[in-house]
């Protein structure tokens, strides 16, 4: 009986290591991550200043997330933002700073909307080949027009789904078993190596 309590505890306590490990290293990535989410703001007419609708929600027309794919570029879906007066629209990162973005193209086959910011900001790298099933993943956004990251962590659980979202079909699409709320479109999805393997456009 000695013997085999000795046994489990030595691996009880190696197995909480290694949870703290894996936690610790999730922050960090999660913390590099957060710089370069930002809100897409779109006001409600084409008058209205990205300052109006950072002091007041009712110069706000809708929100999505998105992030950065290079210093100056932010990628959002396409989707979310409909309802354009011209080409500009307002970034609003996590620490409260806003500015004025300029659609640059607009992919409606695959949901993708490209936004040229002047401020640089840490960007997240995108993964040259295809994610598996089964692997896990992190989606980090923004959600109900909060300026507060919203995170959420899950798996790949399909590929090669089909959707009618936004502007028609969208084919070749991942499904991702993670929780994702309002305002989420435009997210993320990050692995454990802080690449991104694709981005939310849809529940």
């Amino acid at each position: 009986m000695n013997n085999t309590n000795s046994s489990i505890l030595p691996n009880g306590v190696i197995n909480i290591m290694n949870l703290k490990q894996i936690e610790n290293e999730l922050k960090e990535l999660i913390t590099q991550l957060i710089d370069s989410i930002v809100m897409v703001l779109i006001p409600k007419e084409n008058t209205v200043t990205c300052i109006n609708v950072a002091q007041d929600n009712k110069y706000l027309d809708s929100a999505t997330t998105g992030f950065y794919i290079d210093g100056h570029v932010v990628v959002t879906a396409a989707h979310s933002l409909r309802n354009l007066y011209n080409e500009k629209v307002c970034l609003l990162n996590l620490d409260g700073d806003i500015i004025e973005g300029n659609i640059i193209d607009v992919d409606p086959k695959w949901d993708l909307m490209f936004i040229y910011s002047d401020a640089i900001h840490t960007s997240i790298p995108l993964r040259d080949n295809l994610i598996s099933i089964g692997s896990f993943v992190i989606v980090c956004g923004s959600a109900y027009g909060v300026l507060r990251p919203f995170l959420s962590i899950g798996i790949i659980s399909g590929s090669e789904i089909k959707a009618n979202i936004g502007y028609g079909l969208v084919e070749g699409l991942l499904l991702v078993s993670s929780p994702i709320l309002l305002g989420m479109s435009g997210s993320p999805i990050i692995d454990l190596n802080g690449l991104s393997v694709g981005m939310v456009i849809a529940k």
